[in-house]
């Protein structure tokens, strides 16, 4: 009788999770619908500073603009989750999360981050624990 009952109840068991598919049990994650996050726009950099220095980017002189830009930062993150940053020629893969209206950039080859924002202006503005603060614009211009 006692082998009859646990048998019942295994099977009972195997119906109810039966029921259940990996997909219900997994939580989604919050990172996959970032592909549409304003994150994911064109950044061209304005602003840069740096140990005590600040560099910044003026629309009216566009020739010593693109010399200048050639060697400050640069920033893509074309799928709200996954980034390059690069400078002084050096690229840096990393991960962006998002908490509220705050972004931290963690990097593969490094424990330095950056956190992030964009104001109301379109900036994107980055910083980081030190005293380097980069001010990216959102590229508006499309290139053919």
């Amino acid at each position: 009788m006692k082998k009859r009952i646990c048998l019942l109840f295994v099977f009972v068991f195997l119906v109810i999770l039966s029921g259940c598919s990996p997909a219900d049990l997994i939580p989604p994650d919050p990172r996959e619908d970032m592909s549409n996050d304003p994150i994911t726009q064109k950044w061209v950099v304005t602003e840069y500073s740096a140990k005590g220095e600040t560099i910044v980017l003026e629309e009216e002189n566009p020739v010593v603009n693109a010399m200048v830009a050639s060697k400050l930062p640069k920033f893509t993150c074309e799928d709200g989750v996954n980034c390059v940053f690069e400078i002084n020629e050096k690229e840096h893969s990393g991960t962006v999360s998002k908490e509220d209206d705050s972004y931290v950039i963690t990097f593969d080859d490094t424990d330095k981050c950056f956190y992030g924002e964009i104001n109301e202006d379109n900036e994107l503005i980055l910083k980081n624990d030190g005293s380097v603060k980069i001010v990216f614009r959102a590229d508006t211009v499309e290139n053919n």
